[in-house]
């Protein structure tokens, strides 16, 4: 003889699970969000390396075959996770100078990385700021500076089976000429454009 659940015992099910999963996921934001002593530490020594990397001259750097990199950066991830000290030291250390730096003078690279210095800085803000631009509503403040130029720097599809770069270049390509385009026309006939519109709505 089956027995029927009472609709109160479901909702009241629901709404412990839903209540364990938000304190799960504000214990888990606290650990590993907190700004402690050894977080402030780690940060201040990046910003101190970036800052010197920006005002240094930058090495060229090289290739280092993949066994021998193995062999000196060793196991990367453990259980009990390497700590922002060894980190650091691991990527100044063994790292950074096992890779070319694509911003250095003497690499003839077809696609260059020439940022300006400040344009670099600035990615280290960017960085921290959770930006997320796939939308008006989480990237707004990001989505309203003018665009000067895109570069498309690597599409490869014989990589992504899925095509998925191929369809986001094509439509980096479609949409930023066109929202140029736009801005120039709204500039020169005094309108306003929506930017909840989505550029290719008419496509």
């Amino acid at each position: 003889m089956s027995h029927k659940v009472p609709r109160a015992l479901w909702v009241r099910l629901v709404i412990y699970l839903a209540l364990g999963h938000l304190f799960a996921a504000f214990v888990w934001l606290r650990l590993v969000h907190d700004f402690t002593p050894a977080v402030e530490e780690t940060v201040q020594e990046l910003a101190r390396l970036s800052v010197q990397r920006l005002a240094s001259p930058a090495p060229l750097g090289g290739t280092v075959d993949a066994e021998r990199l193995d062999a000196v950066a060793g196991k990367t991830i453990t259980a009990a996770g390497l700590g922002g000290a060894e980190v650091v030291r691991l990527w100044t250390e063994v790292l950074a100078p096992a890779r070319i730096a694509v911003d250095h003078p003497r690499y003839l690279s077809f696609v260059p990385g020439a940022p300006t210095k400040l344009a670099a800085a600035f990615d280290m803000l960017v960085g921290v700021s959770g930006i997320y631009g796939g939308s008006w509503l989480e990237g707004a403040g990001a989505a309203q500076l003018p665009v000067l130029g895109v570069d498309i720097v690597e599409v490869s599809p014989p990589y992504d089976h899925a095509e998925i770069t191929s369809f986001l270049a094509n439509r980096v390509v479609l949409e930023t000429p066109t929202g140029i385009a736009r801005r120039r026309k709204d500039a020169r006939d005094g309108t306003t454009w929506d930017p909840r519109q989505p550029l290719l709505d008419c496509r």
